[in-house]
Formats: C-alpha cells, sequence, structure tokens
C-alpha cells in the first residue's frame, strides 16, 4: 500500500464507516470500480486523502437501520493537510457514512482536523434532517418537497441525496451502482412529476427502458419505496438499501 500517489491527482472513490475510520469496527471500505477493501487499507487511503487538499470529502448521515437521511460535503482547510505535504492522493473523494445515533462532539481527544471536521458537518446535517423529517411528515405522501427543483435536471444537492439513498438500481433484483444510472422521474416530468427525492430513483439502462414498456408501472408509494407493476399485475417492491455506519 506504499506510494499510491499518482502525479496527476486522485482516481478513485473510497466509501468508508465512521466506526471503521475511528477504529472501532472491523467493517470493509469500499473502493470505486475495485470493490471491498480490508479496515487498515481504508484508513490508510483515507490518510493520504486527508493530506491531499485536492481530495474531496463528505458524509452521508443516517438513521438507525442505516438508510440515508442527509448528504454533505466536508470543508478542508490547510491545516487539515497533514503528514506529506499536500500531495495527490490516489483518492478523489472519501465519503464517511455515520449514523444519527454516532454524532456528536468527539468522543475522544486528537482526533485529525480532517475528522472532527466530519463529526461536526454530519452533526449540521443531521439535524436538518431531523427538521425536514418533521415538516413531512406532516405533509401529503410524506414529502413537503422542501428539496425540489423546478428544473428537469436535479441538482448537486438533490442527485446526491438522492444517490445516497438508493445506492444500487431501484429495480429488485439489480445490483448495478447507482452511479452508473439515470435518475428517472418516477411520474413523468412532462406529465406533472416533480423533480423531488420523492420522484427520484436511480435506474440502469435497461430497467429504464423496462420501466416505459407496454404494461409496466413504476410508482413511489412513499419516498424512497419503489413499486413496480408487471404487465401480469404483480407488485414487487424495492425499499432503500442501507450503509454501514
Amino acid at each position: 500500500m506504499e506510494n499510491l500517489r499518482p502525479a496527476g491527482g486522485g482516481l478513485l472513490d473510497l466509501v468508508v464507516p465512521w466506526s471503521t475510520l475511528a477504529g472501532d469496527s472491523g467493517e470493509p471500505g469500499q473502493l470505486s470500480r475495485i470493490g471491498p477493501i480490508t479496515p487498515e487499507q481504508a484508513r490508510y487511503l483515507a490518510d493520504l486523502a486527508a493530506s491531499d487538499g485536492a481530495a474531496q470529502w463528505r458524509v452521508i448521515v443516517t438513521d438507525s437501520a442505516g438508510k440515508a437521511t442527509a448528504v454533505t460535503r466536508v470543508l478542508r482547510d490547510v491545516r487539515d493537510r497533514v503528514g506529506s505535504g499536500g500531495e495527490a492522493s490516489l483518492v478523489r473523494r472519501v465519503t464517511v457514512t455515520i449514523s444519527a445515533d454516532h454524532v456528536g462532539p468527539p468522543a475522544r481527544a486528537g482526533l485529525p482536523m480532517i475528522l472532527e471536521r466530519t463529526l461536526r458537518a454530519a452533526a449540521r446535517a443531521a439535524e436538518k434532517a431531523r427538521l425536514r423529517a418533521a415538516v413531512d411528515a406532516g405533509a401529503a405522501g410524506g414529502c413537503a418537497h422542501g428539496q425540489a427543483s423546478p428544473s428537469y435536471q436535479p441538482p448537486p444537492r438533490l442527485r446526491e441525496y438522492v444517490t445516497a439513498r438508493d445506492v444500487t438500481c431501484r429495480f429488485p433484483t439489480c445490483r448495478q451502482p447507482v452511479w452508473r444510472c439515470d435518475l428517472d422521474h418516477s411520474v413523468p416530468f412532462d406529465k406533472g412529476g416533480r423533480t423531488c427525492s420523492c420522484n427520484l430513483g436511480g435506474l440502469c439502462r435497461f430497467h429504464h427502458q423496462i420501466k416505459q414498456l407496454c404494461g409496466w408501472r413504476l410508482v413511489q408509494p412513499t419516498p424512497g419505496t419503489f413499486a413496480w407493476v408487471t404487465p401480469a399485475g404483480r407488485t414487487y417492491y424495492a425499499e432503500p438499501d442501507s450503509h454501514a455506519a
């Protein structure tokens, strides 16, 4: 794992649970295009990314079941760059997944600056998610459309949240990563469908085309839950995927 510093900057995305990053868990990390990596490898790559000023950091806050409730960026600072002079790392972006139950002041002294910033960003995002959930609970259909956009293309903040919520293509048996998928409107935009998390979902190209065939229907009875109705009238459900945190 030495000398993993490409001259042109980071190439891969690292996803790592907070418990692994803090050394409290044996949950593996995930490296894009490669797959699961050991906790030791995940921490090593995160350390390299912390010293790379060009590497992006973000945090996905989850509920107690591991379902994403919020996504936010972690602001970088020159003081985050420790240990290697700010050289380029293999990792382009680090995504830390953390349960809202674990959000709060640092549990131990001496955490690296980037991890302290991650905790603070997670705390702010968790509070916003809590307030948004309270508003959504009183709205028809479970969504007050507070993050909706008037445009067809979802803005980055909405795209990041739906991608974190769905994780994979929303067809029940498909495991295609959502970053390879289209963000599709369950109710078509030209038929009044909102560009909102309650009407968006990741579909791989194949299942996007299946949805458009005669006799097929896709709805979100509640935000993030997808019901596929087949031409035979059978209904199959896909619930939001979960994250290790």
